[in-house]
């Protein structure tokens, strides 16, 4: 997916990584669900391929820091931070670091974060991404340049789901109404809709593998599964199903050695 909120912020920042005079700490700062993190990861992807986009593999020279089971950012992630920071990038000019949550740094971390902020490797960026500026260590924040991120007004977001996700225009103004302005909320709302239509269709083609397998062996010898497979296909794509259970009982009929 390409970016298409916050255009001015994304034509900026490709221009800095161009001119070479990026800064080594951001701090990513908006409301819960407008697009932070993710324009984090597009930003990394266009470092090392070149596209402001989603990026369709691992990045190899990025990776992210978020709160551990207990809900924190600790010393021990610091410390793997600093080790992943102090390897020379391999296919991107920067070795790119988002700290996602980053209200949840405990003292500790953020002690140990001071150190690595004020003298980084010149090939470090460091993204910090929060809902807002209140809670962190002070010393830290100073050394930080700042970004906001506002809500997106309805229109964009409408004119976003539209062009990125093939929303139709009544469907873009719904989810447009229900998110206030929070493009990750409305993203949030289309990608589960899709996962749900992929489960289903990955059960389809389940069942429809299954039944040319069992017809290449021998059409006739299963031919009570092959009914079943079929009465099976036809619930799946009528109704709203489980796929998982749906899973599990075809491959129970499948497995019966007696038909």
């Amino acid at each position: 997916m390409t970016f298409l909120g916050y255009e001015e912020k994304r034509s900026r920042f490709e221009t800095l990584a161009r001119t070479h005079t990026l800064r080594h700490a951001y701090l990513f700062f908006g409301d819960e669900g407008v697009g932070k993190k993710t324009f984090a990861f597009m930003f990394a992807n266009f470092l090392e391929s070149g596209v402001f986009a989603t990026p369709e593999r691992p990045l190899i020279d990025s990776t992210v820091f978020s709160p551990n089971e207990k809900g924190v950012i600790g010393i021990d992630e610091m410390r793997t931070l600093k080790k992943f920071l102090f390897q020379k990038p391999f296919v991107s000019p920067k070795r790119f670091a988002i700290i996602d949550q980053s209200e949840c740094l405990t003292e500790e971390a953020a002690s140990a974060l001071l150190k690595i902020v004020e003298e980084p490797p010149s090939y470090a960026l460091l993204i910090f991404v929060a809902q807002n500026t209140e809670s962190f260590f002070s010393p830290l924040l100073s050394r930080f340049t700042k970004e906001y991120f506002p809500r997106l007004s309805d229109v964009e977001v409408e004119e976003i789901l539209k062009k990125n996700y093939d929303v139709s225009e009544k469907r873009a103004k719904e989810i447009a109404a229900q998110c206030f302005g929070r493009l990750g909320r409305a993203i949030h709302q289309i990608e589960k809709k899709k996962e749900k239509k992929k489960e289903e269709e990955t059960i389809q083609d389940m069942i429809e593998r299954r039944i040319v397998e069992l017809r290449a062996k021998d059409r006739i010898t299963h031919s009570k599964k092959l009914s079943w497979l079929l009465d099976r296909l036809t619930l799946v794509k009528r109704y709203n199903v489980n796929p998982k259970l749906q899973s599990k009982g075809v491959q129970y009929i499948i497995d019966k050695k007696h038909e």
